[in-house]
Formats: C-alpha cells, sequence, structure tokens
C-alpha cells in the first residue's frame, strides 16, 4: 500500500492510501486501527470547526461512509489536508 496523505487528527494519525482509509492510534501501550476500503467508501462529509484565522489553518470534521452502517470519523483535521484528502478521493490529484 502506498501512503498518499497522513495527516494529524484527534484520534490519532488519519492516513490515506492507494487501497485504504486508515485511523490510527498509537499512545502510551493503546493501539487501535481501523480501516475502511477505499473501493467500499460510498460517500463522505466534510465540516469546518475551526476556521482559518491569520494565515494559520482552521480544522474540519470528517465522515467516510461506507456500504450499510459502517463508518469512520476523523475529527480535528487540518483543512489543507483534508481538502488534499477530498480531492484525491474526487479523482482530481
Amino acid at each position: 500500500m502506498t501512503e498518499l496523505v497522513n495527516a494529524r487528527c484527534q484520534q490519532g494519525r488519519l492516513i490515506l492510501t492507494d487501497k485504504a482509509i486508515i485511523t490510527k492510534l498509537d499512545m502510551l501501550g493503546t493501539y487501535n486501527v481501523n480501516t475502511l476500503p477505499r473501493e467500499n467508501c460510498t460517500r463522505r462529509e466534510m465540516k469546518t470547526v475551526v476556521m482559518s484565522v491569520f494565515g494559520l489553518g482552521g480544522t474540519m470534521n470528517m465522515i467516510f461512509h461506507g456500504r450499510g452502517s459502517e463508518h469512520m470519523k476523523a475529527t480535528m483535521v487540518p483543512s489543507k489536508q483534508a481538502r488534499k484528502i477530498a480531492d484525491i478521493l474526487n479523482g482530481i490529484e
């Protein structure tokens, strides 16, 4: 798997690869990984939480919906990286 974007988020790290969307927390002995294959991602939601102030980037909440009731949430993702993830998933980059 080729890593395309590795962004920090409240859950730890949000990693976008060519095959999957991954949230990973590795802190003080706690190791938690959630994976959603990209072919199962049916839609995504993005919501601005903190606006950019004085050129400093804001943050966004992202929710990736899979088939059925499966979903993955990544909160407090830097806006630039969230837009880059959205562009890659839309096939723009």
